[in-house]
C-alpha cells in the first residue's frame, strides 16, 4: 500500500513490559484511521485487535498468544482479513518438543530444542514489540525464527569516544556548537536549534532550555569540556546554530568524520546520557538535566559504558588548531 502507517503508542517503547490493557491509534499521514487494543489477562494470555481503514481497504486482525518466561510465543491464534480484505486464519503451538504452524500460505513443523520465535504471516503491530522484548532478554540478543531465519537486536544511537572526537575535529565552525552541545549536555536536536547565545551562561556554566517536549523551562549544567568548545564561538546575541544550509552542512560534517548520515535522531542525546551516567552515577540528576523521569533514564541510559571510557569521553577537549578555525562575528 502507498501510505505510510505510523502507530502512535499510548505507552511508548518496545522494551515496556506487557501492559494489562492499552489502546493505540493508527495514523496515516497524520490522520487517525484505526486502532489497536492489547489486553493481558491473569494467565499471561495476550488478546489484541487491530484494524484500520485506508480508503476502504485495511487489515482487521484479532489475535491471541501466550509467552514463556523468555517472552517467546508458545501459542498463537489469529483471524480476520488482510489489507486487501482477503480472509486469514493462523495457528501456532509448541507441544511435545515440536513447533507446529499453519496459515493460508504454508504449514509445517519443526523440532524445538531451544528458544525459537514464530513470526506470524499476518500479525498485529504489537507482535513486533513482542519480538523486540524477547530479543532483549535472549542471550547475545539473538533468536532463531520460525519458519526460518534469525533475528537480532542491538543498541543504536551511541557514539564511541573516537566517533565523538572525530566528529568535533571534522566539524565546520558554523556547526561545531551544535555537535558540542548535543554531545556534552544531551539536548534534543530541536532544543539546540532553538538556543540563542543569551541562553548560554558561561559564568555559571548553565544553559537555559526554553523549548522542550513538555513546554517547561529547565537549566542544564555545562561540563568544563563543553565550555572549552563553546568559548571560541561565543557571541552576545543571536542563534547559537545558524549555518546557511543546516541539512547540507550536517551531512557534510558527518561524512568528513566518517560517520553514517542516517544515524538516529537522538544519537547525541543517547551518547551523552550513557557517558554521563557512567561518569557521575546519579540517575536523579541526569533526569533533571535531560528533562525525563528517573524511570526513563534507568531504562534507556544505563548502558554498558566502562568508567575509563566515560573518563576519556569527558576529557575530549579542543586542540589549539580547532580554536584557530573559528571565524569571529560581531553583533550588530
Amino acid at each position: 500500500m502507498g501510505a505510510l502507517i505510523v502507530i502512535a503508542l499510548a505507552l511508548t517503547g518496545i522494551a515496556l513490559a506487557l501492559a494489562e490493557q492499552r489502546s493505540d491509534k493508527i495514523l496515516i499521514q497524520g490522520n487517525t484511521v484505526g486502532n489497536q487494543t492489547v489486553q493481558t489477562d491473569a494467565t499471561r494470555t495476550a488478546h489484541a485487535e487491530y484494524s484500520y481503514n485506508d480508503r476502504g481497504r485495511g487489515d482487521h486482525i484479532i489475535a491471541i498468544w501466550k509467552l514463556d518466561a523468555a517472552g517467546v510465543p508458545t501459542e498463537y491464534k489469529g483471524h480476520g482479513n488482510d489489507y486487501m480484505k482477503a480472509p486469514i486464519e493462523e495457528r501456532f503451538e509448541v507441544k511435545d518438543g515440536k513447533a507446529r504452524w499453519k496459515n493460508r500460505s504454508e504449514h509445517g513443523e519443526h523440532a524445538v530444542t531451544g528458544e525459537a520465535f514464530y513470526v506470524p504471516a499476518n500479525a498485529p503491530p504489537e507482535f513486533t514489540g513482542v519480538l523486540a522484548r524477547a530479543l532483549l532478554k535472549a542471550p547475545s540478543h539473538k533468536l532463531s525464527l520460525l519458519p526460518a531465519g534469525e533475528a537480532s537486536i542491538e543498541e543504536s544511537g551511541k557514539l564511541s569516544v573516537e566517533d565523538a572526537r572525530r566528529l568535533l575535529a571534522a566539524s565546520s565552525p558554523e556547526m561545531l556548537p551544535y555537535w558540542a552541545i548535543g554531545l556534552f549536555v544531551g539536548l534534543r536536536p530541536s532544543e539546540i536549534r532553538n538556543l540563542q547565545w543569551k541562553d548560554v551562561d558561561f559564568e555559571d556554566a548553565l544553559i537555559t532550555v526554553r523549548s522542550t517536549k513538555t513546554g517547561r523551562k529547565r537549566f542544564v549544567k555545562m561540563q568544563p569540556n563543553l565550555t572549552a568548545w563553546l568559548t571560541p564561538h561565543r557571541r552576545h546575541d543571536g542563534w547559537v546554530v545558524c549555518p546557511a544550509n543546516f541539512r547540507k552542512q550536517n551531512a557534510a560534517d558527518k561524512a568528513a568524520a566518517g560517520l553514517r548520515h542516517d544515524w538516529p535522531v537522538n544519537c547525541m542525546r543517547h551518547t551523552f546520557g550513557s557517558y554521563w551516567l557512567a561518569q557521575f552515577n546519579d540517575i536523579n540528576a541526569l533526569a533533571v538535566q535531560m528533562g525525563n523521569s528517573p524511570e526513563v533514564i534507568e531504562k534507556h541510559y544505563r548502558k554498558a559504558v566502562k568508567p575509563k571510557e566515560a573518563h576519556r569521553y569527558w576529557s575530549i577537549m579542543p586542540s589549539p588548531s580547532a580554536s584557530a578555525k573559528v571565524i569571529a562575528f560581531r553583533s550588530k
